[in-house]
């Protein structure tokens, strides 16, 4: 129960909260000054159409679900009854297919690319909507850079952007869901940056993002420097080294790596996909930490940034120490180079 005291502040009693499925999505360039008002409510009428055509050959209830507009995307919570296996296998592809059979009945300017997040948690309503930590990380998954770059790039119809606990507790597990076909991204959106996991959908069939749109799927990367710096643990989990702490303070040393100016030249020589994979924080040390977990996390992604540091650099005296610093590492991890 909500009220008001005297002096007007807003009083919350007691949190009343559901776990609920989110499905949420968003057209792409909607607001595409070539669009006119006509061409937005046929998208608009498109995309409605599309979500409950899908919802429907999915087996999941729309009617039973809280729906909220967005003006270019739709906020759709799911029951916790219903499956999350009916979300990740089913739903994707119902979808495609509603948004390629819209396509294919429309004018150019009112045919939809969209993206789509799915993720889960627990939501709180009040008489004005609905809100939560787990919502707000999901329309930050929505906003996922790498995943609109990946659908701009590409001839598919949809985006499925999953948040990494959706992927390792549902799509892994699912052979409907084709894992196979999703790839990992790192994305960062205002106050979040985390993993996620993003698969093209044309009509019923999962594609392959273009290489150049995202990175290869590498659970574990096979690069020398990589197995010096994470070791495996327990159960089969990877955990960091000391090393790790080691390699970047001398990366610190290194001009180019160790002043903002230096790095944003770095991070234009690196593959765009790195480079815009990597969380940005105002503390150098952070920063350059950001950089070098995500260079871990793509196949030879540390061999481009030490020869990008090489090219800036030269063969100047800190570079030197880089070299003798990735020597002891691999020589102390007994990794052969």
């Amino acid at each position: 129960m909500a009220g008001r005291s005297l002096d007007g502040p807003l009083l919350v009693g007691h949190l009343d909260g559901r776990h609920v499925s989110m499905v949420l999505v968003d057209v792409a360039k909607f607001g595409n000054p070539m669009r006119t008002n006509r061409d937005q409510l046929v998208v608009r009428a498109g995309m409605y159409g599309a979500l409950e055509k899908a919802f429907a050959g999915s087996g999941i209830p729309w009617r039973e679900c809280h729906v909220e507009d967005r003006g270019d995307g739709v906020m759709v919570l799911v029951p916790a009854n219903v499956s999350k296996n009916q979300l990740a296998s089913s739903l994707p592809g119902q979808l495609a297919s509603a948004l390629a059979e819209h396509n294919a009945h429309v004018d150019s300017l009112a045919k939809i690319q969209m993206r789509m997040a799915l993720h889960s948690g627990e939501v709180h309503h009040d008489a004005n909507g609905a809100t939560s930590d787990a919502l707000n990380f999901a329309f930050r998954l929505l906003d996922a850079p790498l995943a609109k770059d990946a659908l701009a790039r590409s001839t598919a119809v949809l985006v499925v952007i999953v948040s990494d606990r959706f992927y390792r507790d549902v799509v892994r597990h699912d052979p409907a869901a084709t894992p196979e076909s999703f790839q990992r991204i790192r994305f960062e959106r205002k106050e979040t940056a985390d993993v996620a996991w993003i698969c093209l959908r044309d009509a019923d069939e999962a594609l392959t993002p273009p290489g150049q749109s995202v990175p290869a799927l590498t659970s574990a990367p096979e690069d020398p420097l990589t197995n010096a710096l994470i070791t495996a643990g327990p159960g089969g989990s990877r955990r960091q080294t000391n090393g790790l702490n080691d390699f970047v303070t001398v990366l610190m040393a290194v001009p180019t790596v160790g002043q903002e100016d230096g790095r944003r030249i770095l991070l234009q020589h690196l593959r765009p996909e790195i480079a815009g994979a990597v969380p940005y924080s105002p503390r150098s040390r952070h920063h350059v930490f950001n950089l070098v977990r995500t260079c871990m996390d793509y196949q030879g992604g540390l061999d481009e940034l030490l020869s990008v540091i090489h090219f800036l650099e030269g063969e100047s005296l800190p570079v030197r120490r880089l070299d003798q610093t990735v020597a002891d590492l691999l020589a102390a991890y007994g990794v052969e180079s």
